[in-house]
């Protein structure tokens, strides 16, 4: 499978309709929950639309998984139908699995490199929360919530990294407590915020070079027009933050 997802990935003229057939068929059933409805009532959606950038990035997470299987010498587990014990109802529903909460994770037992991963999360945490309060401090200048933006976005996509590898030993059922998952809920819209404040900063000074290199008027006058409107989104982004 991880052939099939690569060749899907890696073809610009991908279909979509097939990309969502390969998310059906191995994405967890906690996601396909979160997102294939989503998925299926698009049709036919450009390659830029939130349905098709979405799937990408989904799909893009179910290689990374089955690099780490492979890797582990494991394979994606084949979805099954329960068979119905003897004398029993044909209605009967399998057991629910219950997740493993981060918390009661017992660091001693597992592997040496996933001990370190385990180890590493627990720091990342409180660095993420420093760097999002950072984002929101409107006491600091513009740089310095640029760079605490950059920093928490890298740190996610760490984190990201890390938990997967958590989720693969535990098979894919590594829980976070309830009252963690408002936190980590403020965290995604805090990461969502920085991405696009990053780009907005990148675009502004890529728009105030064209603007002085510009040797038309009706160009220098464009580029102006673009760095203005993305200064105007960055100051309501920062905004916004401030007064959360």
């Amino acid at each position: 499978m991880l052939k099939e997802v690569k060749i899907w990935l890696e073809n610009k003229k991908r279909d979509y309709c097939e990309g969502v057939a390969l998310f059906e068929q191995l994405a967890s059933d906690g996601i396909k929950e979160k997102y294939l409805a989503f998925f299926q009532k698009a049709k036919a959606p450009s390659v830029s639309s939130p349905e098709f950038t979405m799937l990408v990035n989904k799909i893009t997470d179910i290689k990374r998984n089955l690099v780490i299987l492979g890797a582990q010498g494991k394979t994606m587990p084949v979805p099954t139908t329960p068979q119905p014990a003897k004398g029993g109802s044909g209605n009967q529903k399998p057991a629910a699995t219950t997740a493993v909460e981060f918390g009661q994770i017992n660091a001693d037992e597992l592997p040496e490199d996933l001990k370190a991963d385990y180890d590493r999360l627990k720091e990342i945490r409180p660095l993420q929360a420093k760097y999002h309060a950072d984002v929101k401090n409107a006491t600091l200048d513009a740089d310095e919530r640029h760079a605490a933006a950059v920093a928490l976005v890298a740190l996610e996509e760490e984190r990201k990294e890390r938990w997967l590898k958590l989720e693969v030993h535990f098979g894919s059922n590594v829980g976070v407590a309830e009252e963690e998952q408002e936190q980590e809920s403020d965290f995604q819209r805090g990461v969502k915020a920085a991405q696009r404040i990053a780009r907005l900063k990148e675009n502004i000074a890529n728009n105030k070079v064209a603007e002085a290199n510009a040797k038309k008027p009706a160009q220098k006058d464009r580029a102006k027009k673009k760095r203005m409107a993305y200064e105007k989104e960055l100051t309501a982004i920062l905004k916004e933050l401030s007064a959360k």
